[in-house]
């Protein structure tokens, strides 16, 4: 008995859920380890401003800016600060721990 024939694209379309998946697993994984904690460090991006219009943001939602840098602010926030920083007009604001990654100190 002959084996049916299967068209190049049945192939492909066989590998098309592999495919997603292999695309979606960075973009989700990064996503979990760059969402901001409740408290402690974050990177929040106003957008293109200049870094002392951001860190002047920054303490109107009360955090402690620690670094300034074009349009963004590395600073320190307390519960409930991540709605303040998006309040006072973040675009984005990350988890800055997770950010330096590789980089990351340890004291001791």
């Amino acid at each position: 008995m002959p084996h049916p024939r299967t068209s190049p694209r049945a192939g492909l379309r066989a590998l098309l859920p592999a495919a997603l998946l292999a695309l979606a697993s960075p973009v989700l994984v990064a996503a979990v380890a760059l969402s901001p904690p409740e408290r402690g460090m974050v990177l929040a991006w106003f957008g293109p401003i200049a870094a002392e219009q951001a860190a002047l943001r920054a303490m109107a939602a009360e955090a402690v800016p620690v670094s300034s840098l074009a349009g963004g602010v590395l600073a320190a926030v307390e519960p409930g600060g991540i709605a303040r920083l998006r309040a006072a007009g973040a675009i984005l604001v990350l988890n800055a721990a997770a950010l330096r990654g590789c980089f990351a100190r340890t004291s001791g």
